[in-house]
């Protein structure tokens, strides 16, 4: 029996192949009821792209990726994730829910002061979808010898996002302004593709059922 602070850990790892997952229901597992959603995303980030900013909103949502995986690997924990562009969606323990948030605030203050950006974050319990009749059922997909990712199955996670980003999430005060941000990289060099290869693509799926 799957813990629920363990879950993804304790997921069985699918290594076949995607189409073949997406068709076999018995790989998904019902997200715990005490989990937690955290969602990120930047504030009329569109309007930022615009102003040629797309750069710093990368970095801006890489950075909430690695401070989260980051307080993840000190708790000898995985946390399942979803890369948004211009934000993250994590799925946290209930164990790590107020250190999670905390660093997060401070990502969020940091980001308002260096970029003059706002980073919105935003949690729900995934019990709370109980009201909005959603599934929400995961599976664990072998990409390569190096990366393993979420696959999503129903439209609960859509809908935890759209209720969070209808929110206005309040901070709490911080005792310390220290983020954990190493391993972080910022490389923005373009390297074309090589001719006539295909490429992996490491992008999360988001299926509706």
């Amino acid at each position: 029996m799957k813990s629920a602070a363990r879950f993804y850990q304790e997921l069985p790892v699918i290594d076949s192949p995607l189409a073949e997952l997406l068709l076999t229901e018995d790989h998904f597992h019902a997200m715990p009821q005490t989990r937690h959603v955290v969602d990120t995303d930047i504030v009329n980030s569109t309007l930022g792209v615009n102003q040629g900013l797309h750069q710093e909103i990368n970095l801006i949502a890489t950075g909430s990726i690695i401070a989260v995986l980051n307080l993840a690997a000190k708790h000898a924990t995985s946390i399942p994730f979803f890369f948004g562009g211009d934000g993250a969606t994590f799925m946290i323990p209930k164990e790590l829910l107020e250190p999670v948030l905390h660093a997060l605030e401070i990502h969020r203050e940091n980001t308002l002061r260096n970029f003059e950006l706002e980073l919105r974050v935003g949690s729900m319990q995934v019990a709370d979808l109980d009201n909005y009749d959603n599934e929400f059922r995961m599976a664990r997909f072998h990409v390569n010898e190096h990366l393993d990712i979420p696959i999503v199955l129903g439209g609960g996670l859509r809908e935890v996002e759209r209720i969070i980003k209808s929110r206005v999430f309040n901070s709490t005060s911080q005792t310390d302004n220290i983020l954990d941000l190493s391993g972080m990289e910022c490389r923005w060099d373009r390297i074309r593709p090589p001719k006539h290869k295909e490429l992996p693509c490491n992008s999360i799926l988001l299926t509706d059922c």
